[in-house]
């Protein structure tokens, strides 16, 4: 359906005739919106059921709490057309929701009540895994294909757990995206979700439909353990009746993606350290076959050594992962040497894939990263992804009688964590490169012309130039994904010159953040957060 010169309808859901009158005043400030306010709602299941059987297209389904702009219609219709274009089979589109990325389930807002969520600076559709209903895009055209659930006389005016359940049921991916921004001012309370949670008929349901014990929701979580049928287990014929809801995530996730997501992995290595890249290129063996169904990954090899010297390595790396089908990029480093950036530049310049991946030879990749990856990456999204790792201390040594160091002791001594993303613009840099997967076309352009003059800081230059960058999305992701060597002397970087350290980190703040073309928000917040840091307290205040 063409809304471009049409209303849009918004139905609402008011919980008394005040409420609906009210409602019925806003379309005078509204004139682009078909405004359908519903007194006394006590079972949104089957308004949502009507709503779907009555309208043509996409339509509007909120609660009474809410307040949207006057450039909300506008926004929406494009909205529509974007999924519509983007993903057919769309189902339901909200502005919250869950998702799940790594191993963990959360909250993926229009605030920051939870540490990084929000989609506030999302900048497309993001599928997600349940959707909270305060505002609701409904896609009823595919939706009335569907043979949706009868919850008989359940009293809830929550409609948002059901009609994402039978999305997933249904194979329909659900997403939430900024553009549905609105202001809340209420959510449904705990005694609301206990109700939908005891009823009998969402009880039925239920049991008949899924297997997990936990229906994620925004608000609250609905535990259904008491009414999960085990059955399953000891009757295997019923058992494709009953679909696991991470599964069935999983599929409507693939569906949510014209392609796949292709990864360069790219390793730096110097061919100096022979057991530390046997490791890391062991992991990414593994990691390459864990990819297999979800991602496309390709593992290349940065050095800056001549080819005699590189060459014999190959040779026999090549014939020991011949799964990895080794292919290296040679990239000239400029005199005098400055920073090795050069070679992560060259990579990027180089690569035709959604992302880069940059692990170097004395990191490894952890087990489970490719899996907490595909459910986060999206083909051809400009979107910085940044993970956890682990800060391992290790000690090589060599046996006696033999010539290669084999590892002797090691421990994990902290964790690398996501949540310190921004505190890089305060001037310290708590994110490896290991941890952060680059998006390909957006760092292309943001390292145009840029010439990287940082010493020892080359990775800390690249993650300064992304978060400077205007219009940047960075999506934290809480799993673990990489291993971070640590082995004292032996560590290719050990800058114990304070003075040239400040000298360089200086150097790059006024080539990246000095840049008018930077993200503005970002730099004030830098130079704010480094100045209550390092400014003294005047005794006079």
């Amino acid at each position: 359906m063409n809304y471009a010169n049409s209303q849009l309808p918004v139905v609402v859901l008011c919980s008394s005739d005040e409420s609906a009158a009210n409602w019925r005043e806003r379309r005078t400030y509204c004139p682009d919106l078909d405004i359908v306010p519903m007194a006394f709602v006590s079972q949104a299941w089957k308004i949502l059921r009507d709503v779907v059987a009555d309208y043509e297209g996409a339509v509007v389904v909120c609660q009474e709490h809410v307040w949207f702009g006057m450039e909300f219609g506008s926004e929406a219709r494009r909205l529509i057309e974007d999924l519509d274009r983007r993903f057919p089979r769309w189902g339901a589109c909200g502005n919250r929701g869950c998702v799940w990325e790594g191993a963990v389930l959360y909250d993926y807002t229009a605030y920051t009540r939870n540490q990084g969520g929000g989609i506030g600076a999302a900048l497309a559709p993001r599928p997600v895994f349940t959707l909270d209903d305060n505002l609701v895009l409904v896609n009823c055209r595919n939706l009335r294909d569907c043979e949706l659930a009868d919850l008989g006389g359940l009293e809830s005016p929550i409609f948002g757990v059901t009609l994402s359940l039978e999305c997933l049921r249904h194979g329909l991916p659900l997403f939430v995206d900024p553009r549905l921004f609105t202001v809340r001012t209420a959510q449904h309370g705990a005694a609301g979700v206990a109700v939908l949670g005891a009823s009998t008929e969402f009880r039925s349901y239920y049991r008949e439909h899924f297997i997990n014990h936990l229906v994620p929701w925004p608000d609250a979580d609905l535990d259904t353990k008491s009414y999960v049928d085990y059955d399953y287990a000891a009757r295997p014929a019923h058992r494709p009746a009953q679909r696991d809801l991470l599964e069935l995530f999983e599929q409507n996730l693939a569906t949510a993606r014209p392609r796949r997501t292709s990864i360069s992995l790219c390793c730096r290595t110097q061919f100096g350290r022979s057991e530390l890249l046997w490791r890391a290129l062991a992991s990414f063996t593994s990691a390459k076959i864990d990819a297999r169904a979800c991602l496309d990954l390709d593992v290349r090899l940065l050095t800056d050594c001549e080819p005699d010297v590189s060459a014999p390595h190959l040779d026999a790396l090549r014939k020991e992962f011949p799964a990895l089908s080794l292919e290296c990029w040679r990239h000239t480093v400029r005199p005098p040497r400055h920073s090795r950036a050069d070679l992560l530049f060259g990579a990027i310049e180089r690569a035709e894939t959604d992302y880069i991946w940059f692990v170097d030879d004395d990191d490894y990749i952890m087990p489970g990263a490719l899996q907490a990856l595909a459910r986060t990456l999206m083909p051809a999204a400009d979107v910085l992804v940044v993970a956890d790792s682990l800060k391992v201390e290790e000690t090589w040594a060599a046996p006696e009688g033999e010539e290669a160091p084999t590892l002797t002791n090691s421990r994990i001594v902290n964790k690398f964590s996501h949540q310190n993303v921004f505190r890089v613009l305060a001037g310290a840099n708590h994110i490896p490169i290991c941890s952060v997967l680059w998006p390909v076309r957006f760092m292309a352009k943001c390292l145009a012309d840029r010439r990287a003059l940082g010493d020892y800081n080359e990775d800390y230059f690249m993650l300064l130039a992304a978060l400077s960058a205007p219009q940047v999305e960075v999506r934290p992701l809480d799993a673990i994904i990489a291993g971070v060597s640590f082995r004292g002397a032996d560590n290719t970087v050990n800058e114990t010159d304070r003075a040239a350290w400040h000298y360089s980190y200086a150097t790059f703040v006024q080539e990246v953040l000095s840049d008018p073309a930077c993200n503005p928000l970002l730099w004030q917040m830098a130079k704010a957060g480094f100045g209550a840091k390092n400014t003294p307290e005047d005794p006079a205040r």
